[in-house]
């Protein structure tokens, strides 16, 4: 399994997408979240590493913790 997710990030349509730097300037005001920034500021307030993702069991007792943000009022 591990080296099918290997394989699939490897492709060329995939890892371009994923370092995919646009040119040009952003419109004025202040910049709008990039999903990028967003994951790296999640995996930091999760206090996880890409390290963690390749101890399969650690990556799921960390990845299964509740979303505060999905709980109901």
């Amino acid at each position: 399994m591990v080296r099918a997710c290997t394989k699939k990030i490897t492709e060329p349509s995939d890892k371009e997408a994923m370092e995919f730097e646009a040119q040009g300037k952003r419109p004025r005001g202040a910049p709008k979240k990039r999903w990028r920034e967003l994951v790296k500021k999640d995996l930091a307030e999760a206090k996880v590493t890409g390290k963690d993702a390749v101890d399969r069991m650690k990556w799921r007792r960390l990845t299964r913790t509740a979303d505060p943000a999905m709980a109901r009022d």
